[in-house]
């Protein structure tokens, strides 16, 4: 059962461990993409870019989960919110077209 727990504290994103994984991973990422733009050596910014694309592919991935966590509680909001603004458009979109087709001559 102990193995069960560690496991699923593990796929927790909002774990301790994984919250100070994912700050680290950002302060590096950070970090070296600022030490790209302000090296001196070429050798040493050319490292710094390496060692940023190993990181950027971990935020890349953190903001992707984030993103799919987000949707999946909030899809149902995020949908009646986008029928509302489409109900909301609707009227705009077909008061402009009566417009336009007052114009024609017959």
């Amino acid at each position: 059962m102990d193995f069960v727990s560690r496991l699923v504290d593990q796929i927790n994103p909002l774990s301790n461990g994984n919250v100070v994984l994912y700050f680290i991973t950002v302060f590096v990422y950070v970090y070296t993409f600022i030490a790209i733009w302000l090296a001196r050596h070429a050798a040493w910014r050319l490292f710094c870019l390496v060692f940023n694309q190993i990181f950027s592919f971990g935020v890349f991935s953190s903001w992707a989960t984030a993103v799919v966590i987000s949707y999946t509680y909030w899809r149902y909001a995020i949908a009646m919110a986008l029928f509302a603004l489409l109900c909301a458009l609707v009227p705009l979109l077909l008061r402009r077209r009566r417009r336009e087709r007052a114009v024609w001559p017959r």
